[in-house]
């Protein structure tokens, strides 16, 4: 790797462990491996396109930050990625890049070049999912004083828009973030966060796809939003269901804590297993939930300033409270795993497994990492 490391996303295919990330440099780059499953003896190998950048725009930089960067889902038993990226000269000009690897280190572009708003229109973040045998992706993307979600779905062939012009849940001048898609109960479920133009307040929106393209329709299922009265300004939302019956929300609130919601997807949504930190404590960052024998476990990033740590929680049944525990994973709940500042994480369940990939960047290093906890 080179440069400066960023936003790992985990995925399984075809029974195998994949990660891909984002290195920063003049145009920035992708970058994916895969896992040999030998634990006794790891390693990886790496799938980039031949050319070294999964991304080969010429004259495009791939957008990335600390936040985000390309995200990564099974379809069909393929590899997809989504992500971002951005022309400055001539003019400013946005384009999502939709991307399916077909081994041998062969990517093939899947967009067309229909996921492109139009010169000078700013969009942010570029998310992947699947339902209804379809590929959808959503972004956020400026529209006059605001932001809205915008979400187009992927036939085999062609792309189509079915956000209506945009999906946002309050006045016009607010601005959409941290969007994630979700498969829950063959639906596809969108979340953001909404917050006002001076991003003092905000709460999460969640809606479910009525899955007919011709006549797009979204049902809000999160009554007036997310949050109340919890926090007042959330961060890095995920959706995630470990039995398809209960859709669990997870993201930052700003107020110290990490909000946690529940529902069968229909509302009303259970609060109850949020928590907050006191002061001198950092804010917990990146939450993101897993599951192994029925026991839920939470991974967040403690702190946004060096020194920073990656948490493993543990819901513990008797007294409802998140413990934080001392385990043989890499990740070390009382030290800091990063010298530099953090990056991000990613959490991912998978059979009797629960892998963690997080950018360490102790001793200058900058590399890709992985936890696993049994």
């Amino acid at each position: 790797m080179s440069g400066t490391s960023f936003a790992p996303s985990l995925a399984v295919a075809n029974d195998q462990l994949h990660v891909t990330w984002c290195d920063s440099g003049a145009t920035n780059s992708i970058h994916a491996a895969v896992f040999n499953e030998n634990e006794l003896s790891p390693s990886w190998t790496n799938i980039d396109d031949l050319s070294g950048n999964i991304n080969t725009d010429a004259g495009y930089t791939v957008v990335q930050s600390s936040l985000s960067c390309a995200s990564m889902i099974e379809y069909n038993g393929a590899l997809h990625i989504a992500y971002l990226i951005k022309q400055s000269s001539p003019s400013v000009d946005y384009l999502v890049r939709v991307k399916r690897y077909d081994g041998a280190n062969v990517w093939t572009s899947l967009d067309n070049d229909q996921l492109h708003p139009g010169a000078a229109t700013v969009l942010r973040g570029a998310f992947i999912g699947v339902a209804n045998n379809k590929i959808y992706v959503a972004w956020a993307q400026m529209v006059n004083q605001g932001s809205k979600a915008m979400v187009y779905s992927y036939n085999g062939e062609t792309w189509t828009s079915i956000d209506n012009g945009g999906l946002l849940a309050g006045a016009s001048t607010n601005f959409v973030n941290y969007i994630t898609l979700y498969n829950f109960k063959g639906s596809l479920y969108l979340g953001w966060t909404e917050s006002n133009n001076m991003a003092t307040t905000g709460l999460i929106h969640i809606v479910r796809y009525g899955g007919n393209d011709g006549a797009p329709t979204w049902t809000n299922v999160d009554s007036t939003g997310i949050g109340t009265p919890v926090g007042n300004l959330f961060a890095f939302v995920n959706l995630h269901s470990f039995d398809n019956q209960t859709l669990y929300v997870t993201a930052t609130d700003m107020s110290r804590g990490v909000i946690i919601s529940r529902s069968t997807g229909v509302g009303p949504w259970d609060n109850s297993l949020s928590f907050r930190l006191t002061f001198p404590a950092a804010l917990p960052v990146f939450p993101y939930l897993g599951m192994l024998d029925n026991d839920m476990y939470l991974e967040h990033v403690q702190g946004t300033y060096a020194p920073t740590t990656v948490v493993l929680r543990h819901l513990n049944q008797t007294s409802g409270q998140w413990d934080v525990l001392s385990t043989s994973m890499v990740v070390d709940p009382s030290a800091s795993v990063y010298s530099d500042g953090v990056i991000n994480n990613d959490l991912l369940t998978a059979g009797n497994r629960m892998y963690s990939a997080w950018v360490d960047t102790t001793s200058n290093a900058v590399r890709i990492q992985m936890g696993q906890y049994v």
